[in-house]
């Protein structure tokens, strides 16, 4: 969670991370999705629930050392749009390529028959450079700055 409130702080994650109460309930909602496979989240349609996993990723012995939150684009579309919710690797173990690794082992395991969609907002350079690396193309920028990448057919 901490590293989670540093992004925030950086500008990757929403600034609403920042308040402890808000950080809290996002502590909520992963407990939600490790043990019910659901997250409730605002947009632009209102407040959604919809179906999310939690990847843990690890390595030589460290089996925590990064993580990718995926869910459902829109509600119901988890068999035919999933998103890259949000992604981190702990501080100590950033610049040792792991952040590509997780990406890449989840494209190379996804269903060939789902796109994958993600969102950088804009201090998110080097996540948004990695996507865009591993196959991700750029379709648009939001008024707000986030950009929008989707997976690019093989």
């Amino acid at each position: 969670m901490e590293e989670v409130v540093k992004g925030a702080k950086r500008g990757h994650y929403a600034a609403s991370l920042m308040d402890p109460n808000q950080a809290r309930g996002f502590r909520v909602q992963l407990r939600n999705v490790i043990h019910n496979s659901v997250m409730v989240r605002w947009s632009d349609r209102g407040v959604e629930e919809i179906s999310a996993k939690l990847w843990v990723y690890g390595c030589d012995g460290d089996d925590q050392v990064g993580y990718l939150l995926v869910s459902e684009k829109v509600a119901g579309s988890f068999a035919t749009d999933i998103e890259l919710y949000k992604a981190g690797v702990r501080a100590d173990r950033r610049t040792e390529g792991h952040g590509r690794r997780i990406v890449q082992l989840f494209t190379a395991f996804s269903p060939k028959s789902v796109k994958l969609y993600a969102r950088c907002f804009a201090p998110s350079e080097g996540m948004f450079h990695l996507l865009k690396e591993v196959g991700f193309t750029h379709f648009n920028t939001t008024a707000g700055g986030t950009r929008e990448l989707q997976l690019s057919e093989a």
